[in-house]
């Protein structure tokens, strides 16, 4: 009679050592802990089916929406899109600079003075 809370389980001699490779390998306390991580691979690799599933929809309906319309339009407003980007982030990055610069410069002369 098993305790409180547990069942027995009869199964064939194979699934028995594969469940006792599986214990071995991951270094489970029984054979109920291996059995027990076995269901959760089990749940979440059905949530990863259904994850794949939504984005095998999604890569349906963009390359649907690609071939809709000119690729070659698309791409070339995103590269007018991107240069823009880059250029401002370029002035931005000058202005930083200099303003690097001009700090580095100040806390030189503060040192200069302090002396």
């Amino acid at each position: 009679m098993p305790k409180r809370g547990y069942k027995h389980l009869s199964i064939r001699e194979d699934v028995f050592k594969r469940l006792e490779e599986v214990r071995d390998k991951y270094g489970f306390g029984s054979l109920g802990d291996a059995i027990a991580y076995l269901l959760r691979v089990e749940e979440e690799h059905k949530d990863l089916c259904k994850q794949l599933g939504t984005l095998t929809e999604l890569l349906d309906k963009v390359t649907e929406l690609l071939a809709s319309r000119p690729l070659e339009e698309d791409v070339g407003k995103r590269i007018e899109e991107l240069h823009s980007e880059v250029s401002s982030l370029s002035v931005r990055l000058d202005m930083l600079s200099r303003r690097a610069k001009e700090l580095e410069t100040r806390m030189k002369d503060y040192g200069r003075k302090r002396s």
